[in-house]
């Protein structure tokens, strides 16, 4: 059953609050980078099958590992996935900051798919997935991502070295 949902919890409020904060990307800078829309909503669906019994939610410091497919909107195009990604929540700089807002009170066994604008994005970078078979983000793109959180480690230490 898809049913839309923001939730809204002290977590996800205050990274709400955070990445409210980022530049909107409206225009050329003087190197002429591409112009990113700016009217695309952040958005959160919960896809999980009603079969599926979620557990503990998502708290700051927690060691995570989720599987995820991440799209690009327009086309449709995987440029990234992953099933055993393991990271300190939310402190994983080397993702795209929306797609750490989309974990925000997540529960394990939950799946969600998030949908990311350009700012909170790779914004008016493009972006070359170096993989073959998988695409490339081109700038400025609306990004999806499904994820699936698949555990919550009791030790952090489980999240070393990831």
């Amino acid at each position: 059953m898809r049913t839309p949902r923001l939730l809204v919890r002290p977590a996800l409020v205050g990274l709400i609050a955070l990445a409210a904060g980022a530049p909107a990307l409206s225009g050329c800078d003087s190197g002429g980078s591409a112009v990113c829309p700016t009217d695309v909503a952040f958005d959160i669906e919960d896809v999980t099958p009603d079969s599926v019994q979620a557990g503990d939610a998502i708290q700051q410091g927690d060691c995570i590992s989720v599987a995820y497919v991440g799209r690009v909107a327009e086309s449709g195009g995987i440029f990234s996935r992953g099933d055993d990604r393991r990271f300190v929540f939310p402190n994983d700089s080397r993702l795209p900051r929306g797609f750490i807002l989309g974990l925000a009170g997540q529960q394990v066994g939950e799946t969600r798919i998030v949908t990311v604008p350009p700012n909170l994005g790779y914004g008016p970078v493009d972006v070359n997935a170096g993989v073959e078979g998988l695409a490339d983000v081109p700038s400025c793109s609306v990004l999806e991502f499904e994820i699936t959180l698949n555990r919550i480690y009791q030790d952090n230490r489980s999240c070393s070295g990831s």
